[in-house]
């Protein structure tokens, strides 16, 4: 491949942002990234920057998923002696499905929660 500016000269890295080959005159590392020189290495420092921002809210929303999992816990704990508790029994047959819903969102959050833990410890 040669260089997208030099076309006369072997390319030694491609731009991140346009993907064009880029000569050894040509070429500025980003953080261990190649860009064109004075044209995309700002765009590929923002990419960067993203980048880093999705690892750390994949770890947070990790969190954040487990801690909506014990709330719809608290819910169904709750929905499930109030159930209990009631004098008339079609209160009881609205709460206690409810109660139930709130099982398995819980489940469903603990399950997509050790999804995104899986990925962020893969990367």
């Amino acid at each position: 491949m040669r260089c997208y500016y030099h076309r006369d000269v072997d390319a030694v890295a491609t731009c991140r942002n346009c993907c064009r080959g880029l000569c050894e005159g040509c070429a500025a590392e980003v953080n261990k990234m190649s860009a064109c020189r004075g044209r995309c290495e700002a765009d590929v420092a923002a990419v960067q920057t993203l980048l880093a921002r999705s690892d750390r809210a994949f770890t947070t929303a990790a969190r954040q998923m487990r801690i909506a999992a014990f709330i719809c816990l608290l819910f169904a704990a709750l929905f499930v002696f109030l159930a209990q508790r009631m004098p008339y029994p079609i209160i009881t047959w609205l709460l206690l499905p409810a109660a139930f819903v709130l099982l398995l969102g819980a489940a469903l959050l603990v399950i997509t929660s050790k999804r995104y833990d899986h990925r962020t410890s893969s990367t």
